[in-house]
């Protein structure tokens, strides 16, 4: 016994037709017909290999907006309550800057106006 397999595409679906040659030539041949339909969305069809890794890898970060910070400086004067002119004369703020003036940022000129010399660490 011969089997004849023909498939016929149209548009999702799949028509697969078995026909078998019988041995009496005087009988219509047996046909088994299976339909299978085809999914359109091109997510089912293709199979993709998970993607690994940061797919932001090497691009720039966004450029957000520029948030102030307030150096300890700023927040000492704050607290002690005074203004620019009064800083030279601040025996507390003088005190402040002789212990924290090689680790926090004290103004050059104020520095200067005490005679405190810094201590590099470049």
């Amino acid at each position: 016994m011969q089997a004849n397999l023909l498939l016929i595409f149209e548009e999702n679906l799949l028509k697969i037709e078995v026909v078998l040659d019988p041995l009496d030539k005087q009988d219509p041949p047996p046909v088994c017909e299976t339909i299978v339909e085809i999914p359109n969305s091109s997510k089912d069809t293709k199979s993709m290999a998970k993607r690994r890794g940061n797919p932001n890898w090497g691009k720039p970060e966004p450029i957000g907006p520029v948030v102030p910070t307030v150096t300890s400086f700023e927040q000492i004067v704050k607290e002690f309550k005074l203004s620019p002119d009064q800083y030279i004369r601040s025996t507390r703020l003088r005190e402040w800057a002789r212990r924290n003036k090689n680790s926090k940022y004290i103004p050059e000129a104020l520095l200067e106006a005490w005679g405190f010399e810094i201590e590099s660490t470049l």
